[in-house]
């Protein structure tokens, strides 16, 4: 297995990592119809937030990665620059990322994750091309103006799946 560290060119925007990794299975790992594992982990926390101030963007950690649970080889990542998706995040992410299977079928095709400036990030995985992933911003908690608003996400979000029957 390969430890991974900011030293790593796929790893570059690693933080402090606090994030307990998330085993599942993605698309992006099958080799026919036989899926590996992968491990889901948030980028890591930017101990510049704790003295930049409320508001202030991070320079590590606005980052999800997806690592061949075998290997550790990078699979994917969601990062601001460099990443394989488009992310508009400036907030580090120290915590587990929420995983879902939403079709039922063993592969993980939605996350879920907070950040440090208190939006909430969702992700979406429509399949193994890695083109037709989307980031959503689904809330903006925090505030960039007060000590007072300052909401930092830490922990793995909680999903609740709720289906509705059509009559």
């Amino acid at each position: 297995y390969k430890r991974q560290d900011s030293s790593d060119s796929d790893f570059t925007n690693l933080g402090q990592s606090w994030s307990k990794p998330k085993v599942a299975y993605s698309q992006l790992n099958t080799s026919g119809s036989t899926a590996s594992p992968v491990l889901f982990i948030g980028g890591g926390y930017d101990n510049n937030k704790d003295s930049s101030g409320v508001g202030t963007a991070d320079s590590k950690g606005q980052a999800v990665y997806m690592l061949d649970a075998k290997t550790g080889s990078l699979l994917w990542s969601l990062e601001p620059s460099g990443g394989s998706s488009d992310f508009s995040g400036t907030d580090s992410i120290p915590s587990a990322i929420g995983i879902l299977d939403s079709t039922g079928d063993g592969l993980v095709d939605r996350l879920y994750t907070g950040d440090t400036g208190g939006n909430v990030w969702r992700v979406d995985m429509p399949g193994a091309d890695k083109s037709k992933f989307s980031v959503f911003k689904l809330a903006s908690l925090g505030s960039e103006i007060s000590n007072l608003d300052d909401q930092r996400f830490f922990y793995e979000p909680t999903i609740a799946v709720s289906y509705t029957h059509l009559t």
